[in-house]
């Protein structure tokens, strides 16, 4: 095993986090820490999208990180460790025999404004490497974008498809698709699950923390591809919206671009 996986995962994560805190994106890539997906721009761009003052970590962000584990049998699963003192290798040991594999972990990161904030970071950990920790991905959901995605998803909830028609941000979609796509969804999905009497699986409304798990697909100048899952009154697998988004000088404007099973 390389000895560089037997250095602190908390200080090497702060390195990694400091660098972020500082602005300092271009230096992430010429170190090897930023491998591929996302550029020195991309980051910039997240974070300004964002629009909050990211911060150090404290020692509360390590308590709880998610780790994507791999199992010997090769599948991953998400559990959550303390990785205060733990090493490279031990953050991602094998769920089932404790080795050290390589993996996924998820930290949380602060901001000025919040505290711990809907931006997350995953670090990619392996045990060889040559960079034994590298940024995989760094999310968070632009909050200005979040009250007019909830607005088009709250119109889909009462069931108003012309509205959303005749206001434009049904996209390329008629009234009748949007109630058809819905419709049969939930028909499929009433068939195979159960409801006790009184109960009903209808979609609901997206609250704030819904959007943790949604993604931007694309960003320039003023324009998002977004995607998010829609929630429903009992739990099982969803559609999801995708919308294009753009910044108006009315505020901002959603064009529905796809319903999804997923």
């Amino acid at each position: 095993m390389d000895q560089n996986v037997s250095r602190s995962f908390a200080a090497e994560a702060r390195r990694i986090i400091h660098l972020l805190v500082a602005g300092r994106y271009a230096q992430l890539k010429d170190q090897g820490l930023l491998p591929g997906g996302h550029t020195a721009a991309d980051i910039r761009r997240i974070l300004d999208d964002y629009g909050a003052t990211l911060t150090e970590l404290p020692d509360e962000a390590f308590a709880t990180g998610r780790v994507y584990a791999q199992a010997p049998q090769g599948w991953y699963c998400l559990v959550t460790r303390d990785l205060r003192a733990a090493t490279l290798a031990e953050a991602t040991r094998d769920a089932t025999t404790l080795r050290p594999r390589g993996g996924t972990i998820i930290l949380d990161l602060w901001t000025v404004e919040e505290g711990r904030s809907d931006l997350s970071v995953e670090l990619y950990v392996g045990i060889d490497a040559r960079h034994p920790i590298q940024i995989h991905e760094l999310r968070g959901f632009p909050p200005k974008l979040i009250p007019a995605l909830q607005d088009v998803v709250h119109q889909l909830v009462i069931g108003n498809y012309a509205g959303l028609v005749a206001d434009g941000r049904a996209g390329e979609f008629s009234a009748a698709r949007l109630e058809t796509v819905i419709t049969e969804y939930r028909d499929r999905v009433i068939a195979h699950l159960p409801l006790a009497p009184g109960q009903e699986y209808a979609l609901v409304d997206l609250s704030r923390d819904d959007f943790k798990q949604a993604h931007v697909f694309s960003a320039i100048d003023g324009e998002w591809e977004v995607d998010v899952r829609l929630r429903w009154s009992q739990e099982a697998d969803g559609l999801s919206l995708r919308a294009s988004m753009y910044e108006t000088p009315d505020g901002i404007r959603v064009e529905i671009e796809g319903l999804e099973v997923m």
